[in-house]
């Protein structure tokens, strides 16, 4: 507006997202019931075994074992590491965070007799509860508008955007599902760093 005092304006905002709740789903199935599942299908022959579908390893035991490649101590040894196992402990620790939306927007306005101006910036920093996944954007615009006589306005008008989006995140779901697993969870006892810590 002309003829207005120079006005500053700033606001910004910052809103959390929970990590999700892994543990809420009934359908999940713990390590033991899965290896007992997987048991009764190896038993009954009941899942594809060739050299191109990848198998739990439970599966592969329960091949190891049977092929003599594992007695059966060792076979209830491995088992027994499997069942202590669980992929939605490990998900929540090493795929997820607390994710971040945060905005910001600067503001500078005013105007003389027959000249008014508006510019304004802001930036977005948007941290997905995924690790990795993130978006930021920042963003300018200035606003002139001259009016040398009541007959002529004169207006410019700059507008500049820039973002940037990463997506190198995994969630849970993103896990390549075994043989006979739902595409919502691999198998449960799945490890996704070694006792070392190593991915």
């Amino acid at each position: 507006r002309a003829n207005q005092k120079v006005g500053i304006s700033v606001v910004g905002s910052v809103l959390g997202t929970a990590k999700p709740d892994l543990f809420y789903n009934p359908d999940f199935l713990n390590a033991a019931s899965t290896l007992e599942v997987e048991k009764f299908r190896f038993d009954r022959k009941m899942m594809v075994e060739n050299n191109w579908t990848l198998l739990s390893p439970g599966m592969e035991l329960l091949i190891q074992h049977r092929d003599g490649k594992l007695s059966a101590s060792e076979l209830q040894q491995n088992l027994e590491i499997l069942k202590k196992q669980d992929i939605r402990k490990e998900a929540i620790e090493n795929l997820y965070q607390l994710g971040l939306n945060r905005q910001m927007q600067v503001s500078l306005s005013g105007g003389t007799t027959g000249h008014t101006y508006y510019i304004s910036t802001g930036y977005d920093n948007n941290r997905s509860h995924i690790r990795n996944n993130d978006y930021s954007r920042l963003t300018l615009s200035m606003n002139d508008s001259y009016q040398p006589s009541k007959w002529l306005d004169l207006y410019a008008s700059v507008n500049y955007s820039q973002d940037g989006t990463s997506n190198n995140g995994l969630g849970i779901s993103d896990i390549v599902p075994m043989e006979g697993y739902s595409s919502q969870f691999p198998y449960p006892y799945l490890r996704l760093r070694d006792e070392n810590g190593s991915a």
